[in-house]
């Protein structure tokens, strides 16, 4: 365990409390409004009370989701190519797996080689999600994924996960849960508990007795949760979110270990995610950080398979242990990423920005594909894919189809999920 804190590690374990501080109380101006459109564009959802009487039955009442954002734009091209991927080789000679190779377990779906795993199991492809006016940068994307605003105009105050979790909310602490850094924008909600836990190695050093530093630092935070005469309201509230991480922190130490897991950052996470599900603490969202770096403008190839066998010993651990306690059936897992990479690779042989992308769901789900392949042949003026599927009804699918949420409830406009799913 350290023996010495960086400015880093601070601000990634103070988002274990400015998750419920800044996500449980969203107001314009505030942490939430990250929106880049005017004022008057800006929307939010209705009334939230009574819309958890919509989740009419008891399944849907005890469905979770487990959202994997693979942060810096990874290609579901590589992860899952297209059943004829000729011409896409063809375009990256020395970035794309040999044809051969591809792993092809039935119902047109095609796989990474890497995903040996899970291949043998359930997914659905979504292919052609993506924006449909993009964006290339990073941030401005990873913005509109987070407030499930596809083309930035709607500008919410919220985060489409938070908005999720203000339905779903049933008066737990905890309604929604970001594992793996600090608070996510994605999960800044209304009215719901939701904030963000470290790696559970920190949890487990802030519990050693023995470490001085250890003692040290926590004594710190507990401090920091201390009310004090003439705090603000957004002050008080922070002081109650890091209480509130403290305490899940502890009980998420005292959870059964879980075992199978690869020793990779992903693998801890996932690891962490499966106690607290086993746990029934009342959480309906968990939010885990993919560690890696998918925004691969050099030696794609070899980067992405990393990355690729990082995803599959994790997730398929993940699913494997769900099983094994009893909950496979109820736990939804959706990949998210800001865009995918550009069909031509580049003279790094990497891959530079791109579009639209395929994501992938698992658990109970079908194996099969949906969705409309975007074009090789009819790319935009940029050279990249045209999306067929925006993100808004890829998020639709998630709150209308698994969870039984009006998709208006939680996104702006009407968006219609992805048909053939369930």
């Amino acid at each position: 365990m350290p023996q010495h804190i960086t400015r880093r590690d601070f601000l990634r374990l103070a988002g274990l409390g400015g998750g419920a501080a800044l996500l449980g109380a969203a107001a314009p101006g505030g942490p939430a409004a990250a929106g880049s459109g005017p004022a008057a564009a800006r929307w939010s959802p209705g009334a939230i009370s009574g819309r958890t009487s919509r989740i009419a039955t008891s399944d849907l009442a005890t469905r979770l989701l487990v959202v994997l954002e693979m942060g810096g734009g990874n290609d579901g091209l590589s992860m899952a190519p297209p059943v004829d991927a000729e011409a896409l080789r063809a375009m990256r000679p020395t970035a794309f797996p040999d044809l051969e190779a591809l792993l092809r377990p039935g119902n047109d779906v095609v796989l990474h080689p890497a995903l040996t795993r899970l291949q043998q199991r359930a997914l659905t492809l979504v292919d052609g999600v993506g924006s449909p006016a993009p964006d290339l940068s990073h941030f401005e994307m990873m913005r509109r994924w987070w407030a499930g605003d596809p083309d930035g105009t709607a500008g919410p105050t919220t985060g489409f996960l938070g908005r999720l979790c203000d339905v779903l909310a049933d008066g737990a602490p905890v309604t929604g849960l970001s594992i793996g850094g600090a608070s996510t924008p994605a999960l800044i909600s209304e009215r719901a508990g939701t904030l963000g836990l470290p790696e559970l190695w920190w949890l487990e050093w802030l519990d050693d007795d023995d470490d001085d530093w250890a003692m040290a630092f926590r004594d710190g935070l507990s401090t920091m949760t201390t009310p004090v005469d003439g705090d603000t309201d957004a002050l008080s509230l922070a002081r109650r979110g890091l209480a509130t991480g403290l305490r899940l922190g502890d009980m998420a130490i005292d959870l059964p270990e879980s075992s199978g897991y690869p020793d990779t950052t992903l693998g801890a996470n996932l690891a962490l995610a499966s106690r607290l599900i086993d746990a029934d603490l009342g959480v309906r969202i968990l939010h885990v950080v993919v560690d890696g770096d998918f925004d691969t403008h050099e030696s794609h190839l070899d980067r992405h398979s990393t990355l690729m066998t990082e995803l599959d010993d994790a997730l398929d651990a993940f699913l494997g242990d769900l099983d094994e306690r009893g909950h496979g059936d109820r736990v939804l897992v959706a990949t998210t990423s800001e865009f995918g990479r550009r069909p031509e690779q580049n003279g790094d042989d990497g891959l530079d920005h791109g579009t639209a992308s395929t994501v992938l769901l698992a658990g109970p789900v079908p194996r099969q594909r949906v969705g409309e392949p975007p074009s090789l042949a009819d790319l935009d003026d940029d050279g990249n894919v045209v999306s067929t599927i925006s993100m808004d009804r890829y998020y639709a699918t998630l709150a209308e189809s698994w969870f039984g949420i009006p998709a208006s409830d939680v996104l702006s406009g009407t968006p219609r999920p992805v048909d053939g799913i369930w």
